[in-house]
């Protein structure tokens, strides 16, 4: 759709152009608001900033709005009234007026849900500090929902991020921006161990099918002295080292669980011991976080963070509860003050949320505001990638932007 006319909405005025809402500074835009929208990365070049993406009534994806917006677009019929309208393409009813700031005429009809999704139960974009002037690092954590990987139609396996990566492109089921602190961190590990493999056990990986298939047509002295014989010869120049009683006292040994060779002989077999890698390794990402509210909307704000960690972590039950559902997951950014990915920091891929919790009382004590807000709250996260990371991913995508991952 095209641009729509300016509109005026409180003490902003407004345009639409395709389903994002944007505040133009036709009506000037105090100076705070406008740092905190470059920091978030919503502050566009003309001065105008990116307030919300709205697609429909109760559809709608907070981004650079303060919260005063944000209520009174959950709660004022006007604002639904025509954003909606807006968003329709059709506000040749609804004019800018320069010299008393308010909108000329009524609005039509609120539309329908405009691509067909809904609402219910999603977060919006939350913040804390609530109060923040901008132009400082942060850390978004971005939710959404869950899509397993599977097999293509060519039969090759898709991976859970890969497939996760493709609902990000349409839309998120809310964030939170929290301050840097200290003791950011990762910590990159892949599988090794210790693998043993002695002389004997050579020669009888060599032997032992032929051994096998040989002991059916052997009386049980033959098959027993046949199958020394064998050892030797596949042990080659090293078998004049080991004596029969050497053999059987090994085997003996193995059979019942104890150093029978060792104990015979004070030696023991060269295990060839060697480090084989296993394989990948999945990365875990704590965050510990101390809530303290200045004041009634902010004690709100962190009401609302906390609830959506705790409803987008839990598995959700269907009708008629056979099954469980997977969570949603989380994908977490370091920002940078300009608003773009942190270019000296680690990325991370998307992850699920495995360990949340609450002390509501960090302090020691029991307080409250006289709303029944806690006077402190410290919240504890822990985050397990989807997917390990491959050297391939240092390539292409975030991986190969800024510290790779």
């Amino acid at each position: 759709m095209a641009r729509s006319k300016p509109y005026v909405l409180g003490e902003g005025s407004f345009v639409t152009d395709d389903n994002t809402v944007q505040r133009t500074p036709q009506i000037p835009i105090p100076s705070s608001e406008t740092s905190a929208a470059s920091a978030q990365g919503y502050l566009n070049q003309d001065g105008s900033i990116n307030y919300t993406n709205v697609y429909g009534k109760g559809n709608y994806e907070f981004l650079g709005a303060p919260d005063s917006f944000k209520q009174e677009l959950v709660s004022n019929p006007n604002y639904w009234n025509t954003i909606n309208q807006s968003i329709g393409g059709s506000i040749t009813n609804v004019s800018f007026n320069d010299q008393t700031g308010q909108l000329s005429s009524s609005v039509n009809e609120l539309n329908t849900d405009a691509n067909q999704g809904s609402t219910v139960g999603q977060f919006p974009n939350l913040r804390y500090p609530l109060r923040n002037d901008g132009g400082f690092d942060f850390l978004k954590i971005t939710c959404y929902e869950y899509v397993p990987g599977a097999l293509d139609q060519s039969g090759s396996l898709t991976s859970v991020t890969e497939a996760n990566e493709r609902i990000r492109k349409t839309k998120s089921l809310g964030s939170v921006a929290l301050p840097m602190q200290p003791g950011i961190s990762e910590s990159n590990s892949v599988g090794w161990g210790e693998d043993r493999l002695n002389a004997l056990q050579i020669a009888g990986a060599k032997i032992a099918g032929d051994a096998i298939r040989s002991l059916g047509s052997l009386q049980p002295g033959q098959a027993a002295e046949q199958t020394i014989q064998n050892l030797k010869n596949a042990l080659g120049e090293a078998a004049s080292s080991f004596r029969n009683e050497d053999i059987i006292a090994y085997f003996a040994g193995q059979a019942v669980g104890a150093n029978i060779f060792r104990r015979g002989t004070g030696r023991v077999l060269n295990p060839n011991l060697e480090l084989l890698f296993s394989g990948p390794n999945l990365r875990t990402f704590n965050y510990t976080y101390r809530f303290t509210p200045r004041e009634s909307s902010e004690s709100n704000e962190i009401k609302q963070i906390i609830k959506f960690f705790k409803k987008n972590m839990a598995p959700k039950k269907n009708n008629p509860g056979i099954f469980l559902q997977s969570p949603n997951v989380f994908k977490l950014k370091y920002i940078y003050a300009n608003g773009n990915t942190h270019p000296f920091l680690n990325n991370i891929k998307m992850c699920a949320l495995t360990g949340f919790t609450v002390d509501y009382t960090p302090d020691g004590s029991y307080m409250t505001y006289k709303d029944g807000s806690m006077t402190s709250y410290q919240i504890s996260m822990q985050f397990n990638e989807l997917d390990p990371i491959y050297s391939n991913d240092y390539e292409e995508g975030e991986g190969s932007q800024g510290m790779g991952y």
